[in-house]
């Protein structure tokens, strides 16, 4: 009996790990499950573009330029990040600029902020592709970093959508 739920367990294992569901429901959290679900730095720029695209244009303006505050990394003494998204026409595509700017504490006030360091990706995107010009990110920060801007403009998008209706 305990050889056949053994061999039971070894064979659903990789359907248990490889499952595109993260398994909260069974109270365990599956570590493979955003290896499955990542994305390129590509990629998540093109999405990015997208959403901010679907903002539209203001008026008189012929470029996009989209502002978000998020709080990216989860510091208290650093509670907010600006981020800018910027698209603008160049050539035959479009150049769009995503900067991050990350906020440290005055010493003599607990409002004011200023900013400790700015980083930002650049690429051109023609086609439906974007090729990535510069980039201030390592692939590390860039694959945690993008997919939470990416959900954090996403939630911007339906509180503004809430807002209109």
């Amino acid at each position: 009996m305990i050889a056949k739920t053994s061999f039971a367990l070894l064979l659903l294992t990789p359907v248990l790990i490889l499952s595109p569901y993260s398994g909260d429901a069974y109270g365990i959290e599956n570590p493979y499950f955003w290896v499955l679900q990542k994305k390129d730095l590509p990629t998540l720029m093109l999405e990015i573009y997208k959403e901010v695209i679907e903002l539209g244009y203001r008026d008189h303006e012929d470029f996009i330029k989209r502002e978000f505050h998020m709080n990216l990394d989860g510091r208290w003494d650093n509670r907010e990040e600006h981020i800018v998204v910027l698209s603008h026409k160049e050539g035959d595509g479009e150049k769009m600029i995503l900067q991050v700017t990350y906020f440290g504490k005055m010493l003599k006030s607990s409002f004011a902020r200023y900013a400790e360091d700015t980083r930002e990706i650049v690429g051109l995107i023609s086609h439906g592709t974007i090729d990535i010009i510069k980039c201030g990110f390592d692939e590390c920060e860039a694959d945690k970093l993008l997919p939470d801007i990416l959900e954090g403009i996403k939630d911007e998008k339906r509180l503004l959508q809430l807002i209109r209706n």
